[in-house]
């Protein structure tokens, strides 16, 4: 989490594609259970 908070304040536009792969790779990964169970 260090490296990724030193980028983000450093280089916030950078790291937007890299929080976008993290955010498809993961959220959607762990979410859809969720959205699975409510639905």
């Amino acid at each position: 989490l260090g490296e990724v908070c030193y980028r983000y304040n450093h280089r916030g536009e950078d790291l937007k594609p890299l929080i976008y792969k993290l955010l498809k790779q993961t959220s959607i990964q762990e979410l859809m259970p969720t959205l699975v169970r409510k639905g």
